[in-house]
């Protein structure tokens, strides 16, 4: 029944989230299915699309992108972006008009935005700051409730998005979690945990520079390994001078050995301003690390298991470092071993069937 479905991707080509959903339909309908976009790669990251991949271009903008991310960069690619806006529905329709009107999963509020204006059907997938913070602005507000409002169904990766969604649309709302590569993921594991890591990006809302005072105020020598997707740029200069000798700065690593470290860690730190469902924390719970977290409604939504992996801290607290560190040690000292509600809820391909079941049941009403 699924190897019939009509279904594209229509996204970034450089968002990781996507391509992982991107290659988990590939494997449950065993086509190539089909992927629309209108970049590779820019702002400093690398295109993740494979040759042999069914990709159906846009217009292409990574020549006019900026080399490395900044916040001027992220505001340049959203004009950019905005101005094309009616060059690439045109495009988009006639693409779709080819594919015999396939079933849209628009990955990110702006391609569902332009999804909107094509009459194809489609699910749209927002992120969480699209949702959770973006919307303070009016004419984001604007934008967000047209991408939703014109959606057959939207999927989220947690309750506060489907709440805060509540407020701006009527259209079905589905908690879909993005989802990771679980066999990945544990393959890493080893008995010794030495690593303390930093997993988040390099930017303002991730607050590294407050993980770094508090290592130096409770734990001066233990040394911080940090990997990231990507930086701003003002913000990564403070970091890199702030870093003390013992500290690692790996950048952004491929999957394969981000894992690793993983799988190494005593425990991970992720303590942003605002948080939806971390993809990245839940990878590292699974590699059998701890989660050290800032407290968000995610958390409480975990299962049991993983909830058992995750110490909250509050860093106004004196010493909350070295407190946190000393519990992810007595923490990592049971291996994890993951329950089966947490299997079903935090498996990618488990994640993209249930998406697919949702376009099925909506192929079955229209066919009714």
């Amino acid at each position: 029944m699924q190897s019939q479905m009509n279904v594209a991707f229509l996204g970034s080509g450089r968002c990781f989230h996507t391509n992982d959903w991107f290659r988990s339909t590939c494997e449950l309908l065993g086509v190539h299915v089909p992927y629309i976009t209108d970049n590779y790669e820019g702002d400093g990251l690398p295109t993740i699309l494979k040759d042999g991949d069914d990709v159906r271009e846009l217009l292409i903008i990574d020549k006019v992108l900026a080399t490395r991310a900044s916040t001027f960069g992220h505001r340049w690619r959203n004009l950019v972006k905005l101005l094309l806006v009616p060059v690439q529905i045109f495009l988009l329709r006639r693409h779709l008009a080819k594919m015999n009107r396939p079933f849209l999963l628009a990955h990110s509020t702006y391609y569902a935005f332009i999804a909107s204006f094509t009459n194809a059907p489609y699910a749209a997938i927002p992120q969480g700051s699209e949702v959770l913070v973006r919307p303070k602005a009016k004419f984001y507000r604007w934008f967000l409730r047209r991408s939703l409002e014109k959606a057959n169904f939207i999927t989220v990766d947690s309750e506060s998005m489907k709440r805060s969604i509540g407020d701006l649309t009527t259209t079905p709302v589905f908690i879909v979690q993005n989802g990771i590569n679980v066999r990945a993921v544990r393959a890493h594991r080893v008995p010794v945990r030495e690593l303390v890591m930093s997993i988040r990006a390099i930017s303002a809302n991730y607050r590294i520079l407050e993980i770094i005072s508090g290592r130096n105020a409770a734990s001066p020598d233990t040394a911080l390994t940090m990997t990231f997707p990507f930086t701003e740029a003002n913000y990564f200069k403070a970091v890199s001078e702030a870093v003390g000798k013992q500290d690692v700065l790996l950048g952004c690593v491929d999957k394969e050995e981000l894992y690793g470290l993983m799988g190494r860690a005593n425990c991970i730190l992720s303590i942003p301003g605002s948080d939806s469902s971390p993809r990245s924390v839940y990878e590292a719970i699974f590699a059998g690390a701890a989660a050290l977290c800032a407290p968000s409604q995610y958390i409480e939504a975990l299962p049991a298991c993983m909830r058992a992996r995750v110490v909250v801290v509050d860093i106004a607290e004196e010493g909350w470092f070295s407190r946190a560190v000393a519990r992810a040690e007595e923490i990592v000292r049971t291996d994890y071993v993951p329950s089966e509600e947490a299997l079903l809820a935090f498996d990618q391909v488990k994640s993209m069937a249930k998406c697919l079941e949702l376009v099925r049941q909506f192929d079955a009403r229209q066919a009714a």
